[in-house]
C-alpha cells in the first residue's frame, strides 16, 4: 500500500470471482456504484483471469451463476 502511494497512485482495481445467486446479484446491482459493507474476508486479485477462474469453477449448485467483481479502491 505505502509503495504505492508514494508512487502518486491513487485508485486501483482489483478483482474477485465466485458464484452467488440471482437474488444475491440483483442486490448487487441495485447497489452498483454505492459503498457496500462485506462481513468477514474478502479475497481479490490484481489478475482478472484469476478472479475469471475462481468464477468458472465448476459447483454442485445449479442456482450458482459465475460472477466477477471489478472493485474500484481508493488508496
Amino acid at each position: 500500500h505505502q509503495s504505492l502511494v508514494t508512487a502518486g497512485v491513487k485508485t486501483v482495481i482489483v478483482y474477485r470471482g465466485g458464484k452467488m445467486s440471482m437474488e444475491e446479484i440483483e442486490k448487487f446491482k441495485e447497489n452498483r456504484g454505492k459503498l457496500i459493507s462485506m462481513n468477514g474476508f474478502f479475497p481479490t486479485s490484481w489478475s482478472r483471469a484469476v478472479a475469471m477462474n475462481f468464477a468458472l469453477k465448476r459447483t454442485r449448485r445449479s442456482d450458482r451463476l459465475p460472477t466477477l467483481f471489478e472493485i474500484d479502491c481508493d488508496l
